[in-house]
């Protein structure tokens, strides 16, 4: 959102921690739920990450009752360390 002039990086910024901004997000979520959606991918970059992370402590019973379905903790995926290695001769 910020563009090429760091003063609207700023207006974000601020905007970002507003508690109406945090409020928007858990209404559509539920809205999503109430819809019938029950799994849900998130995806976060910048200024949406930091919205997202500070609503998280007030939306995360709301992903869990309402998104049973959609809870991936990544607990199944691989991590590098679990990768084999090449093996010198």
């Amino acid at each position: 959102p910020a563009g090429t002039n760091l003063l609207n990086y700023w207006c974000a910024y601020n905007v970002s921690g507003e508690t109406t901004v945090h409020y928007d997000l858990q209404r559509y979520l539920e809205s999503l739920a109430n819809a019938g959606i029950r799994q849900l991918h998130i995806i976060m970059h910048s200024m949406g990450a930091r919205v997202f992370l500070r609503s998280f402590a007030a939306i995360k019973e709301l992903l869990v009752q309402r998104f049973p379905h959609g809870m991936d903790t990544g607990a199944h995926r691989p991590s590098y360390a679990d990768l084999p290695t090449e093996q010198s001769s």
